[in-house]
């Protein structure tokens, strides 16, 4: 079963404030999330690495849970 993640963890693992994904993401520099639950984003590791990349991020932290929080 993949992982997924929502912006919120994905921000936390990337050390990078959530509202800088998603100004990324509704600008156009990053595309949108492949999935979406309940319509909130959920992220898989193949989008994290891009959101890493475009913010020069590496994960500080490993694991990760279904996508259930409240970010979007």
């Amino acid at each position: 079963m993949k992982k997924i993640y929502s912006t919120g963890e994905v921000a936390t693992m990337l050390g990078v404030p959530r509202h800088r994904i998603e100004y990324a993401i509704a600008n156009g520099h990053l595309p949108e999330a492949r999935f979406r639950f309940l319509d909130k984003r959920c992220f898989t590791r193949g989008d994290i690495r891009k959101v890493a990349d475009y913010f020069g991020a590496g994960e500080t932290q490993k694991g990760g849970q279904q996508c259930s929080d409240s970010s979007t």
